[in-house]
């Protein structure tokens, strides 16, 4: 996989605080989001844009978290994001 972007979540109960970093491992940006479908989804579209991130080629990284990190895993699995 040609990994331009790697994404970074660590999960709570009420939200998602997510990093983006280049290929080159560059940090580009951190946000905090609800930790809810439709905040995750504005913020994918969001860095699709601005970034140009694109789930084949994104490496996701993230905690599990028990029932926390449910919706985020059910989200990237639809999507077929690589995860670690």
């Amino acid at each position: 996989m040609n990994t331009e972007h790697y994404i970074g979540i660590d999960v709570s109960s009420e939200t998602l605080d997510v990093a983006l970093l280049d290929g080159k491992e560059t940090h580009l940006e951190s946000v905090q989001v609800s930790n809810e479908r439709k905040a995750v989804w504005r913020l994918i579209k969001e860095w699709g844009k601005r970034h140009g991130v694109q789930p084949d080629k994104s490496l996701i990284c993230l905690e599990p978290t028990g029932h926390y990190s449910r919706m985020i895993l059910e989200l990237v699995v639809e999507q077929a994001w690589p995860t670690v």
